[in-house]
């Protein structure tokens, strides 16, 4: 199973997002599942380092955080090449 994880710090955007990949999922059935969506790129983080599983990360570029998404990427790639 391929988890999905998604990091978006705007609310709104984050829940359409969050939605039109559930419908994907089980319209095409396929074999995933969403793991994490979080505004805290720091949250994400703490999961892919304890997670077993590749993964799919949909990350928003401007997180309002001291990470942007491009940081935030090197750093999944250190657990999650």
């Amino acid at each position: 199973m391929l988890n999905i994880f998604v990091c978006e710090d705007h609310a709104l955007q984050r829940q359409n997002v969050v939605r039109i990949i559930q419908n994907a999922v089980l319209i095409e059935e396929l074999d995933m599942r969403l793991v994490l969506d979080t505004g805290d790129p720091y949250a994400l983080l703490d999961k892919v380092r304890t997670g077993q599983n590749t993964g799919i990360y949909f990350l928003d570029i401007d997180l309002n955080s001291s990470m942007n998404g491009l940081k935030l990427a090197q750093q999944i790639r250190l657990f999650d090449p």
